[in-house]
């Protein structure tokens, strides 16, 4: 049987989370495909490595701690110390993930697959057998951070919008006698994420996507935690009879 969770506020829907099978306790957690842009003042991001290679571990470290939390035992990999890349495989799982948020995050879900869901990322049985795990975990995403430069400029640009608002605000009191007007701020940081966990046979038995304009913090160990719960919520495993 396969499993699959995902956010309402996406799709409308809610599937049901039953818990996963006692046999697939060990998931093995590559290192995140993540990476960190810092926003200049003019709005263009720019990748920053070493943002980047914090986060990556921040949210390894709080995905193990989590999987623990729900009776899973994880099992950390430094994807360079592999014998094999797992470039390819990756590529080829963005495209997966791709193809499950067109058709299970729009406005027109697939309920079929919603209720049977089917996908698959082809077998890794060589990958879980050398990590000896049950499964492997997969988590792609990007994070932004904006810079003192950008700050102020949205500050500003935040200042002239509600000045601007409260003018026609004052115009539409004298001439109609009543007004309300709009109070504009900085915009929040995003954060996109999507984690998808396959079995040996390669079926997708887990795939959440998390999206929102939280000023989310990777440098934070604290906030790679509250992801990490997010992203896995819902997954459980059924303890052995």
């Amino acid at each position: 049987m396969i499993y699959f969770g995902c956010t309402p506020r996406y799709t409308g829907y809610g599937p049901h989370f039953p818990a996963v099978e006692p046999h697939l306790k060990k998931i093995a957690i590559l290192t995140p495909d993540f990476s960190t842009f810092e926003v200049s003042g003019g709005g263009i991001p720019e990748y920053r490595e070493d943002w980047s290679a914090l986060g990556r571990n921040n949210l390894r470290l709080s995905l193990n701690d989590e999987l623990t939390r729900h009776r899973f035992e994880g099992i950390l990999v430094d994807s360079a110390t592999l014998p094999f890349s797992t470039d390819t495989l990756r590529i080829f799982i963005k495209q997966i993930a791709g193809a499950i948020q067109r058709n299970l995050y729009g406005r027109n879900p697939f309920l079929c697959e919603i209720n049977e869901f089917s996908y698959s990322i082809g077998s890794i049985a060589e990958l879980c057998d050398h990590l000896e795990s049950d499964a492997v975990l997969f988590i792609f995403g990007m994070d932004e951070k904006y810079s003192d430069l950008r700050v102020k400029t949205l500050s500003k640009e935040a200042d002239l919008k509600t000045a601007r608002s409260a003018c026609f605000s004052t115009i539409s009191l004298i001439l109609l006698g009543s007004a309300t007007y709009t109070t504009y701020r900085v915009p929040n940081e995003t954060t996109y994420l999507y984690c998808l966990i396959a079995d040996r046979s390669g079926k997708v038995v887990w795939f959440k996507k998390y999206l929102k304009a939280d000023d989310a913090d990777f440098l934070k160990l604290t906030d790679t935690q509250k992801l990490a719960k997010e992203i896995v919520s819902g997954l459980n495993r059924k303890v052995s009879q």
